[in-house]
């Protein structure tokens, strides 16, 4: 149900000659009508990890870093039920902890859920697959992730009343939230590219491992009417760094999951 595995992206034109891997928008877009915003997202091939970070068009100003922590069962449960539960040590900024759904397409959610202020919905966009997401999220106190991780205060602590009863309320098994897998920690660092032509920046995240393998994403998020021109700007931004736009492809958090929990 909240399965990621690879597939291909094939090339498809963004407009004035541009290409970008994105080739389903469209049908993507028809499917999950009920969003407002898309972020696509595109991993980038570990070939072509060193042109993209070392890209003249990043920010060597605006670096944030972070750790992540993924939250799940030894065998993944959640993530095959749609769900991810994940903390974020951010070295600017409140620490912060949330609950996403994803799913294929748009599922009814409760209007107390739907009216939260810490809910967001949106199409998570990649080459050849597109998900349907709604997430929940909440800030957290300085000292509460490494608490919790030490084992001072419940795992569960982590997460609002609102944020366990979506999880329960949408896991295909029972959750006990204190006994899962800490996956992590994942060493973040994110920059952005300047804005070009007025076409909207892309995000580049750094993702390293414990074990010292890294992943690389390119991103954008934007609304939906914008959302053939942004991908037009991420495809070219591709292009410049010689990446190949039909790389096998899955989510970042996919990736990370399996890695961390040796899956």
């Amino acid at each position: 149900m909240g399965s990621d595995k690879s597939k291909k992206g094939s090339v498809a034109s963004g407009g004035s000659g541009v290409c970008h891997p994105w080739t389903d928008l469209a049908d993507a877009q028809k499917r999950a009508s009920t969003v407002r915003h898309v972020e696509l997202k595109f991993l980038v091939p570990e070939s072509s990890h060193d042109a993209v970070l070392k890209a003249p068009e990043l920010s060597r100003r605006d670096v944030r870093t972070r750790q992540v922590w993924f939250f799940d069962t030894p065998d993944l449960e959640l993530r095959d039920s749609g769900l991810i539960l994940r903390a974020r040590r951010n070295k600017r900024g409140d620490d912060d902890a949330v609950v996403k759904l994803r799913r294929e397409s748009p599922i009814p959610l409760p209007g107390r859920i739907r009216r939260s202020p810490n809910l967001r919905v949106e199409l998570d966009a990649l080459p050849g697959m597109s998900w349907w997401s709604a997430a929940l999220g909440r800030s957290l106190a300085p000292a509460a992730i490494r608490a919790a991780l030490r084992g001072r205060r419940p795992l569960s602590s982590l997460f609002s009343a609102e944020q366990r009863a979506f999880a329960r309320g949408h896991a295909e098994h029972r959750i006990d939230l204190d006994g899962l897998s800490r996956l992590g920690p994942i060493e973040v660092v994110r920059r952005r590219t300047a804005p070009r032509d007025g076409g909207p920046g892309l995000v580049v995240e750094d993702w390293t491992y414990p074990d010292g393998a890294r992943l690389v994403e390119v991103s954008a998020r934007c609304r939906v009417d914008r959302v053939a021109a942004t991908a037009a700007a991420a495809g070219r931004f591709l292009t410049e760094q010689g990446v190949d736009p039909g790389a096998g492809q899955r989510t970042k958090t996919g990736a990370s999951l399996e890695h961390l929990s040796g899956l």
